[in-house]
């Protein structure tokens, strides 16, 4: 799970919780997916478009997300991708064995 600016989910209230929850739930989606627009976001987190725009606003605010173009458009209006800033974190990963130990270190666009 990404870490939203090491908050601590023990002093938040009910909706800042959910809000919290949604936030990473977005971060680990476009961690896997690289970049995604909003309407899909909405369909794999299951909100609503505004709220989906709302929380992405905030995470652009933090400097956590950014626009990285347009997507294809089968008729209509293009749509926006959002994806992980550069900036966001880096993913740390270990394996170690028993004789050995590999790491690597992933960027916010899960590249190595």
């Amino acid at each position: 799970m990404m870490l939203i600016n090491g908050t601590s989910t023990e002093n938040l209230a009910g909706t800042e919780l959910k809000k919290h929850r949604l936030k990473s739930r977005i971060l680990n989606l476009l961690y896997e997916e690289t970049t995604c627009s909003a309407p899909d976001i909405c369909k794999k987190i299951g909100v609503s478009l505004p709220t989906a725009i709302s929380l992405l606003n905030e995470l652009k605010h933090s400097g956590q997300v950014e626009v990285c173009g347009t997507g294809i458009s089968k008729g209509g209006r293009k749509p926006t991708l959002f994806g992980l800033s550069e900036t966001s974190g880096y993913v740390i990963a270990c394996e170690l064995g028993r004789y050995q130990c590999k790491m690597s270190v992933y960027s916010p666009r899960n590249q190595k």
